[in-house]
């Protein structure tokens, strides 16, 4: 915890390991987390639509699952400078338009387990 999804539309071109690393140190300098704690994971977006459906519309959209009771304040601080290293990391296709966004969702500290297991 904190977990990052970031969903990728065709074309978009995002080095992900920059990326990761640049998300997970901004994450630990402002939510205190303990780096190792820090999970990125990049999924395709598959048959996006934007708007209209023009054709040259990408897609980047990020999400950062904390563990609830976080101000809002942080929380909102959090979203926007993780939406600014989106922008910074991520291009649109040639030609094209790229649209992001990013949330960040808090997880029910009474529900949420993690574990790990070793080889």
């Amino acid at each position: 915890m904190p977990q990052l999804i970031v969903d990728l539309s065709d074309g978009v071109v995002l080095d992900r390991p920059a990326f990761a690393a640049a998300a997970h140190a901004l994450t630990v300098a402002l939510v205190d987390a303990a780096p190792e704690d820090c999970k990125t994971r990049f999924r395709r977006a598959e048959d996006v639509h934007v708007g209209d459906g023009a054709p040259g519309q990408a897609l980047a959209a990020g999400v950062i699952e904390l563990l609830a009771g976080r101000p809002a304040a942080l929380r909102t601080r959090l979203s926007e400078a993780l939406l600014d290293l989106l922008a910074e990391h991520a291009a649109p296709p040639p030609g094209g338009l790229l649209h992001l966004s990013w949330d960040v969702r808090e997880l029910d500290r009474d529900l949420y387990r993690k574990t790990s297991v070793q080889g």
